[in-house]
């Protein structure tokens, strides 16, 4: 047994010997989460303590955002560490007012997290799966008319809120947002203009959860 496991468990038998110690630290907190689509989560926040810890905490009051509606909630059933389970959009710090068996009360705070390593790890393999497509028409006199769009899975079109495309600086309005996915198979977030020529297009992808990416599509003519 290395050094830190041997601390690991002294600390842990400490605890169980003398529980009320617990008091003299913040309890560890953790959460789950599941994407809900449309950029909402489910989540469920709890204690992550031994049982010893646990049996002398009486209740757990957990304060949410102000948005909840009743946002103080009370836990009194100490399986699994006072679970609170409730789903919105966003990240945000709870607090928690812990009641004691021997009448004691602490405080803490917690901030819930709903982009972990894997979540992370996922949304940037979802990222890189994000491409940028077009489709063009010729109208005669060198005039064309063109759509520029978003390529990607079902569950990447899912996090995406809107897309801001930046045209030539010659375009009437040469920044312009897309917040409807759209119909149209395999063109999602779709911006149709007319022109001559050419030219690099910026796109700023809009994620759900407060994020964005960058990307640039260079126009291409001449092929549906």
């Amino acid at each position: 047994m290395d050094l830190r496991s041997t601390y690991t468990y002294g600390l842990a038998i400490l605890f169980i010997l003398c529980p009320g110690l617990a008091e003299m630290r913040d309890l560890s907190v953790g959460n789950t989460y599941t994407y809900a689509g449309d950029g909402r989560y489910v989540w469920t926040v709890f204690l992550k303590e031994t049982p010893a810890i646990l049996s002398e905490i009486r209740c757990v009051e957990y304060t949410l955002h102000p948005t909840f509606p009743n946002p103080v909630r009370r836990v009194c059933k100490s399986e699994r560490g006072f679970p609170l389970s409730a789903s919105g959009w966003g990240e945000f710090t709870l607090f928690l007012k812990i009641e004691w068996q021997d009448n004691h009360v602490t405080r803490q705070s917690y901030k819930l997290d709903l982009h972990s390593k894997i979540e992370k790890a996922t949304l940037r393999k979802q990222v890189t799966s994000i491409r940028t497509g077009n489709v063009s028409k010729y109208l005669g006199d060198g005039r064309w008319s063109w759509t520029v769009f978003i390529v990607a899975e079902q569950a990447a079109l899912d996090k995406i809120r809107c897309v801001v495309y930046t045209l030539h600086p010659t375009f009437p309005q040469p920044v312009q947002q897309v917040c409807e996915r759209g119909e149209t198979p395999n063109q999602a977030f779709a911006l149709s203009a007319t022109g001559w020529g050419t030219f690099d297009v910026g796109v700023k992808i809009l994620f759900r959860d407060g994020r964005a990416t960058f990307l640039n599509h260079t126009l291409k003519f001449g092929k549906e």
